[in-house]
């Protein structure tokens, strides 16, 4: 990195409570709430990144989600502190890859110990949308510059896709 261009700084975590109402059946969190606060993760790192409800209403474009791989790893319980780690893999002209890894937490604030394992991870493929024209445009070059400054290789786990099942006969 040239001394010309500032270090960035990786994004924070995203944070939550497991709610009363995001528990199952089974007496843990429901598989749609894993998905719902990595949702909140992905509005907290668009937020980040200049992506916000500012730059959506101004310039009519979002960041579409296309692709998402989740594994549900461990089972978290109400009210458990949720601490969402979000790092950018690549992105492109209008594309971008990106995962969240959830961890949970003692407390609040606390920070995902170096040797914890997620409870869940995801990985994302988002395109860059105009709403009105209905398809992907490229990125303002300011915000493909902030994206690819926090690149960050992809943690071992990703790229993945689900095995598939023998058939039996």
């Amino acid at each position: 990195m040239s001394e010309s261009q500032p270090q960035v700084q990786p994004l924070p975590l995203a944070r939550h409570r497991v709610r009363p109402e995001w528990i199952d059946y089974n007496g843990h969190m429901s598989e749609a709430f894993y998905v719902l606060v990595f949702g909140y993760a992905t509005d907290a790192m668009m937020i980040e990144t200049g992506l916000h409800a500012g730059y959506r209403e101004s310039t009519g474009c979002s960041l579409y989600t296309v692709e998402a791989h989740v594994r549900y790893l461990n089972d978290v319980s109400e009210g458990a502190h949720l601490a969402v780690r979000t790092r950018l893999l690549g992105a492109d002209a209008k594309k971008a890859r990106f995962t969240h890894e959830m961890y949970v937490v003692e407390d609040e604030g606390d920070e995902p110990a170096p040797d914890a394992a997620p409870v869940a991870t995801t990985e994302l493929l988002a395109l860059h949308v105009d709403q009105n024209a209905g398809r992907a445009m490229p990125f303002p070059a300011e915000i493909r510059e902030r994206l690819e400054a926090l690149t960050e290789p992809a943690p071992d786990w990703a790229g993945r896709s689900i095995a598939e099942v023998p058939r039996t006969t």
